[in-house]
């Protein structure tokens, strides 16, 4: 029996990044990062950006805010930081959250103030992708 889960990433992305550099002032390993012009495994393609990810991995869940929350809490001491990155490398930030759909089984999908607060304050953005496999 299958069931429904949320995955939840934090993307940042621009063509002046460095991951190392993020890594470093972040202090946080990356899921995944990838320099601007990279091969993309698999493909004929070559990366348009460079990307540093995390991510919170498939997980069973009734609520996107628990996942939402685990990456806001990796993050809560490091606001500062992605601004000054920001700045200085002329970064995007953005929340992607992956809700894959078995059995009927719906995650609730809210955000709370604070939250909201929280993608005002990194001036990210925010992208929903809902899979509906039965």
């Amino acid at each position: 029996m299958s069931k429904s889960t949320v995955s939840v990433y934090f993307l940042i992305s621009g063509d002046k990044l460095n991951p190392g550099d993020v890594t470093e002032k972040l202090a946080i390993q990356p899921t995944k990062c990838w320099v601007k012009g990279d091969p993309i495994l698999g493909k004929k393609r070559l990366r348009i950006d460079s990307c540093w990810l995390l991510s919170t991995g498939d997980e069973e869940s009734l609520d996107i805010g628990e996942q939402l929350g685990k990456i806001f809490v990796l993050l809560q001491d490091k606001k500062k930081v992605l601004v000054k990155l920001a700045n200085e490398y002329e970064l995007d930030y953005q929340f992607n959250i992956v809700i894959k759909i078995e059995e009927g089984i719906r995650p609730a999908i809210s955000l709370d103030k604070m939250m909201i607060k929280e993608l005002d304050e990194l001036n990210a953005g925010l992208d929903i992708d809902l899979y509906i496999y039965s």
